[in-house]
This record gives structure tokens, sequence and C-alpha cells, in this order.
């Protein structure tokens, strides 16, 4: 009957594992990995509690999950049940990520876990093609454009990872940056997907005012006075830059006076154009960089050699 879940029940003798045939031990994988999807485990990180369920079933109790000395038959496993899926399913993300509009093409922005001292190609970073990569280095102005995006999008990752010197979010904090967080990662999500552009725009204008919001929660701000501000960019920067005297005001008010209104947006029926959209989602992304320099207390910039002094936005 279609629907209907097949548990698999096989025996083996000593050393016939092997000798089951692909579609043989694609059941009993199915059939683990659908009790690991019941138990809430996502797609990528199921692999681990597939092998141990399928290696048990055929009697394996010990065994080396990689290395030179890999079970062949764990390395079977892996590559059948990651059959079952696209490489974007199983994909590991980092720490952050966002959006860069080169012209009119929007780009992948990642920011990687980071261990130790690493070299940073912030090119290498991103989703671009070679020739998008030349075509990028040989332009100046959208290099210096690129580089200061990038590091807004990467300034604001370092706050939750506590990158090299940088100021680790207090635990309090998390949860109102985390929604900033999802808002940035949906609108660039949006944009770097075939459909329609405009459904970053709410997400790029609720990520700017979260930000915003978490940053004034940390200097004290209570739920009621941030209900107080409203869906008003123009009071929660004043009130934010009131707080943190080295936030860059006039830049702040100007980027923030250029965005649409929250409200006003949600309901018309005329929406921005690509290239306004992505204009949108990139000064979302300066506000919550500026933001979390503030608490943070430090930026990549200080760590990366030949880049210019910020021109945008």
């Amino acid at each position: 009957m279609a629907g209907r879940l097949c548990i698999v029940s096989l025996s083996f003798k000593k050393g016939e594992p092997m000798a089951l045939k692909d579609e043989e031990l694609m059941q009993i994988i199915v059939t683990a990995d659908n009790a690991a999807f019941i138990d809430g485990v996502a797609p990528k990180g199921r692999v681990f509690p597939v092998i141990q369920s399928v290696m048990r079933q055929l009697g394996h109790e010990s065994y080396q999950f990689a290395g030179v000395n890999e079970n062949p038959l764990v390395k079977r496993i892996e590559e059948l049940h990651s059959s079952m899926y696209r490489s974007k399913d199983l994909a590991i993300g980092g720490v952050h990520g966002g959006v860069y509009m080169f012209r009119d093409v929007f780009i992948q922005i990642s920011v990687p876990l980071i261990y130790g001292t690493v070299e940073l190609d912030i090119l290498r970073l991103t989703d671009m093609s070679d020739m998008q990569k030349r075509l990028l280095a040989m332009n100046p102005a959208f290099f210096n454009q690129f580089a200061d995006q990038f590091i807004d999008i990467f300034d604001f990752g370092a706050g939750f990872e506590g990158f090299d010197e940088a100021r680790h979010l207090e635990e309090r904090l998390l949860p109102k940056f985390g929604l900033a967080k999802y808002q940035l990662q949906a609108a660039a999500a949006t944009l770097c997907s075939p459909f329609e552009f405009q459904g970053a725009v709410q997400s790029g204008l609720l990520a700017a005012e979260l930000t915003i919001k978490a940053g004034l929660s940390a200097a004290g701000y209570t739920d009621q006075q941030l209900k107080k501000l409203n869906h008003d960019m123009s009071n929660c920067v004043n009130a934010f830059c009131e707080v943190y005297g080295d936030a860059d005001f006039e830049r702040m008010a100007r980027v923030s006076g250029s965005l649409p209104k929250f409200v006003e947006n949600r309901y018309s029926s005329e929406q921005p154009g690509r290239v306004e959209t992505g204009e949108i989602v990139m000064k979302a992304q300066y506000i919550a960089g500026e933001v979390m320099r503030q608490l943070s207390g430090w930026s990549l910039r200080q760590r990366l050699d030949g880049v210019s002094e910020r021109s945008y936005p």
C-alpha cells in the first residue's frame, strides 16, 4: 500500500553484508533515515545515526567511521545515504551569511566557522564565478563596495562567535540578535533564489529594526521602552546613537532614512524593483554590522590588508 512504512528485517552470516545489492541495502538505510526523521534530526545530521543503525542491524558493533581504515561498508552506506539528498540538503552552514549585489546580480556570502589562525580570501567565501571575481577586482569602486559589505556581514557574525578579539554577545542577548540574524539570512536567501525578490524587502527592513533594538536591549532598554519606538527607524537610530557614542550617526541616519517605511511597504501594491531591493538589503546588512561593532568592539577591517576606508553605503 502506498505510504506504508516497510520495516526490513534481514539476517546475515558474518562477512555477508557487503554482498547485499544496493537496492537491499538502500531499504535498510531508508528505514533508518525515517527513524532519524521521526526523532527530529535534520537531514545534515542524519548520516551518523543512520550508519550506526544500519551497521547494528547488520551485526557490526565495532568499526571505523573514517580514515584509511574506514570500514568499506560504512563508506558504502554513506554514499547511498547521501544519494537520497541534494548537496544543499546536507550542507553545513557557517556562522552567518549575506548577499552582495554586483551590478544587478545577487552574490551569496558565507561567514565560515573558524578555528585557530586562518588566512581569509574574501572572494573565495562567495559563490561568484571566476569571471565575476575578475570583473569585480578590475573595478575598484565595485570591489570597495563588496569589501564594505563583506565586512558588515562578517562583523555581525563575529559577535555570535567571538572571533579574534571580538567580544562575544551576552547569553541574554542571543534571542533578540538571533531574530535579526534570521531575517537577514531570509532576505539573502530570497535574493539568491529563483523566486520573486520582493519578499526580501520586509525581511531586510525588519532585520535593520530588530538589530538596533537588540543593541538598545544590550544597553538596558526594557521591552516596554523598545515598543514605544514603534517601527520608526529615525527614533531607533537616534536612541541607539545616544547610547553608543562611537557609532557612525551620520551614516546610520542617512541610510535608515532612505529605507521604505516598514508598515507602509507591508500593505503597498507598489514594491521596489530589483536593484532597489538589493540596496535595501545591503543597507540593512550595514546597519546590523554597525550595531554589532559597538557591542563587540571589533571589526574585520582591522585585520584585512589592502582595504580602503568605508565608501558604502
